[in-house]
């Protein structure tokens, strides 16, 4: 079967894509490699969603997978690797081999953490923000390494799971003044300025070995979690148009080819599920408009 549209990847921006495709008439496939929803799954609160005041990041998921459901939209749970262009299609290769066929695609695979290469040697030792849905954190002591919306919310998701929690920033806090305030009045200690030298495991509890104002201390603790940037998500794209950015020049390109990117995926540090709905119900105008200018001879 070739799809009007192929839409890669299961969170608020390609759901809203999808859901908005289908309205508007396309054959349309939602492919998702995990579980529908996104990342908001590891938000502790949401506050910005006009919709619902204060919502959790998990009540927030299954409202999402509901809507799917409801909306009966067509999905396949696979892992896209490559976007390539198949005669005058895009094809998806995935990981099954399962290949799919689309006229237009719009990718939507968000972000995946980033652990800084010097920190790369200490493997298992550390754990990233996607792992705090599978760890038993109740009565543990944990450090978080990071100073920014992610590590705060958390340090604070970690202290709702009643752990011992702390807050260690290599420079600067840059979280918003709302989650500085909360960690504050909790009481959760951040140590400013503080560089993880090391990390070891003795008599199996973990060591963390910090430079604090030049000062060299350890932390004994359960876990450590690294909360120390994010980029984007990609499956490999061959493509005729190589992407260094996502300038309004480049999408536009990209566009021209039925190829549509959107949500946190291009948003680099300003992810917001309100604009991942926009730019994916952006993208199934777009798609529309874009398979009717082919249709009529006029791409």
């Amino acid at each position: 079967m070739i799809f009007d549209l192929i839409v890669v990847g299961g969170g608020p921006a390609g759901i809203s894509c999808a859901n908005e495709a289908k309205r508007l008439g396309l054959n349309v496939v939602l492919i998702e490699k995990n579980q529908l929803g996104g990342s908001v799954r590891y938000a502790r609160k949401i506050e910005n969603f006009p919709p619902f005041p204060s919502i959790s990041g998990k009540a927030l998921f299954k409202h999402f997978q509901k809507f799917v459901e409801k909306s009966n939209i067509f999905v396949i749970f696979e892992d896209v690797e490559e976007i390539s262009i198949f005669g005058n299609l895009l094809q998806t290769r995935n990981k099954s081999g399962n290949n799919i066929k689309g006229k237009s695609v719009f990718i939507a695979t968000g972000q995946v953490d980033i652990i800084p290469e010097e920190y790369s040697s200490f493997g298992d030792l550390i754990r990233k923000s996607e792992d705090i849905l599978s760890e038993n954190l109740a009565n543990k002591k944990v450090v978080v390494y990071g100073g920014g919306d992610v590590a705060f919310d958390l340090a604070l998701s970690m202290l709702d799971a009643k752990a011992k929690t702390m807050i260690v920033c290599r420079s600067e806090i840059k979280a918003k003044p709302l989650l500085l305030q909360e960690a504050t009045e909790r009481k959760i200690k951040i140590l400013k300025k503080s560089t993880i030298k090391e990390i070891k495991k003795i008599k199996g509890k973990k060591v963390v070995v910090i430079n604090e104002s030049f000062k060299v201390k350890e932390i004994v603790c359960d876990e450590i979690f690294f909360a120390t940037g994010k980029k984007p998500l990609f499956p490999i794209l061959n493509l005729p148009i190589q992407i260094e950015n996502f300038d309004h020049s480049t999408l536009q390109n990209l566009s021209k080819m039925g190829v549509f990117l959107g949500g946190d995926l291009i948003r680099g540090k300003n992810r917001n599920i309100a604009v991942a709905i926009g730019d994916g119900v952006k993208a199934a105008f777009d798609a529309k408009n874009f398979l009717k200018g082919r249709k009529n001879g006029l791409l």
